[in-house]
Parts: C-alpha cells; structure tokens; sequence
C-alpha cells in the first residue's frame, strides 16, 4: 500500500502537460463527424464517418471507401461501429448495409461470410454497436 502515496505524490510533484490536436478533413479524414473509433494493435486510430472509415498513424490519414479498397470491399461508407478483435488481427466494422472484415495481416476488407457462411443473413442490413 505505500507505493501508492509515492506515486500520487509523484504525480503532484511533477505534473505532465497533456497535448490535444484537433483533425478535421483538411487534415485529410474523409468526414469531420466521426461515429465510432477502435485502435489495433499496431498503433493505428480507426474512425468511421459517415463517409468512410479512416485509419490514422498519429500523423497522416488513409481513407477507405467503397469504391476505393484496392483487396476486398466495404459494402458502404457508412460506418456505424469497430471492434478490434486483437487474438485474429481483425478490425470488424459495422456498416450502414453490412457486416466487414478487415484482416490486418492480409492488409485485405473481406465480407463477414467469407469467414463465417452463416453470417450471409446480415448482409445488406444496418449493423450497430
């Protein structure tokens, strides 16, 4: 129990400055409202707009489209929700006419039924936290 009153005290003694940067679409995000964010284990911010989902390497912004993913597809551009699932290196994504799945290792968007058949019955529909 004692380290604890040291590292309060620490913190007192030494307090840090905390930064805070604001992005925007000059910035290179494809929509300046962001709807749902997830980070992977690499470090990158995933961020889903209304129009399209963003990765950000804490200094420049890729922009993911439906039309625009050169390995696979995302059945929309609107993203409604992420979910990092770290033990397969997947980033899930919700979109507003299905159900993606980015594979990080293959650097490839692929359909929620090319890993699991039965899921077919949640194309086409809004997809939410």
């Amino acid at each position: 129990m004692k380290p604890i009153p040291i590292l309060i005290a620490s913190l007192v003694a030494f307090p840090q400055q905390l930064k805070f940067s604001t992005y925007t679409s000059a910035n290179g995000l494809s929509q300046n409202r962001g709807i749902c964010m997830a980070q992977d284990k690499l470090g990158y911010l995933w961020m889903g707009t209304q129009d399209g989902l963003n990765r950000f390497n804490g200094k420049d912004f890729v922009a993911y489209y439906k039309g625009n993913v050169k390995r696979g597809s995302l059945p929309a551009n609107f993203i409604e929700a992420l979910y990092y699932d770290s033990l397969n290196n997947w980033l899930w994504i919700g979109t507003s006419s299905g159900l993606s799945i980015y594979n990080c290792r293959a650097d490839s968007f692929y359909s929620a039924t090319h890993y699991f058949p039965a899921a077919d019955t949640l194309n086409g529909l809004l997809i939410r936290s």
